[in-house]
């Protein structure tokens, strides 16, 4: 979502990506012509994606890089849940594993994109890029251009509590995150009426629900704030094209058990009608 945001302001033709490889590379390439441009690069959330919490299997990762090749593209890797796994094996980043490929970063066509914001504090907005050099020199300038740089004082606390007590708030972020998600799942397998799916993300903070078809998630926000007063986002904001309007995101990073209950159980009746 604030992805979109920032790239809309540049009035892009979007294509939506495809990472398991049913499309070739002529097919975008097309697409892109059609609009009077080219294909410019590649974003994509590999690990627990906002919204859907899906995660990019490594051959799918394998397939961008493959994709990005032969497009000639630069790869945009936002990386900012990536800390946040509860089950699973953890998988090498896009980046990591172009640089196998490659043998060195300097070679590389891949941004990586990481964030203290999901797993820190979100107040501080404080990121990094790895990049080839090439790459950070250019967005350095770009960066001094648009606003000097970020504020000094977040990047010194950031630096202070990363350094000491970063791994273990981390761990437990992840024991704390993981049980709300559980709890949030056995309350949609609880309380969701037959017609209903969600995702089982294996880590992140946001389960991606599906609802019947016919059913838009927009309207039921709109009721649901009138009645039940819970809240959520419908999964039409996620998409440039404005689709998939009978899906809506769920989070349960700042809810409690209690809240998670009290709240799948308002949805459940809501949707119910």
């Amino acid at each position: 979502l604030g992805a979109l945001g920032a790239y809309n302001a540049y009035e892009p033709n979007y294509d939506r990506l495809d990472p398991k490889g049913n499309r070739d590379a002529e097919s975008f390439r097309a697409k892109a012509k059609a609009a009077g441009g080219r294909v410019k690069f590649a974003y994509l959330s590999v690990d627990f994606a906002n919204p859907t919490g899906e995660t990019l299997d490594r051959s799918a990762r394998e397939s961008v890089l493959d994709l990005a090749d032969a497009l000639d593209i630069a790869v945009v890797e936002d990386a900012a849940y990536q800390t946040l796994r509860y089950d699973g094996e953890a998988i090498p980043p896009i980046l990591a594993l172009e640089i196998a490929r490659r043998g060195s970063i300097e070679a590389c066509r891949t941004l990586y994109c990481g964030s203290f914001s999901k797993s820190l504090a979100p107040g501080l907005r404080v990121g990094w890029i790895c990049a080839a050099k090439e790459v950070i020199s250019r967005l350095v300038l770009m960066k001094q251009a648009a606003d000097l740089h970020s504020s000094t004082a977040n990047q010194i606390v950031t630096e202070k509590v990363a350094t000491r007590i970063f791994s273990d708030h981390v761990a437990k972020l992840r024991q704390v995150y993981g049980a709300r998600r559980d709890h949030m799942l056995a309350a949609l397998s609880r309380e969701m009426p037959v017609g209903v799916s969600w995702t089982k993300p294996e880590g992140g903070m946001f389960v991606w629900v599906t609802l019947p078809k016919g059913m838009d998630a927009g309207d039921l926000l709109a009721k649901s704030l009138k009645t039940e007063r819970i809240a959520f986002v419908p999964g039409r904001a996620f998409f440039a094209d404005g689709s998939n309007g009978n899906t809506l995101r769920l989070s349960f990073s700042c809810a409690n058990e209690a809240a998670i209950d009290e709240g799948i159980k308002r949805l459940g009746r809501l949707i119910r009608g």
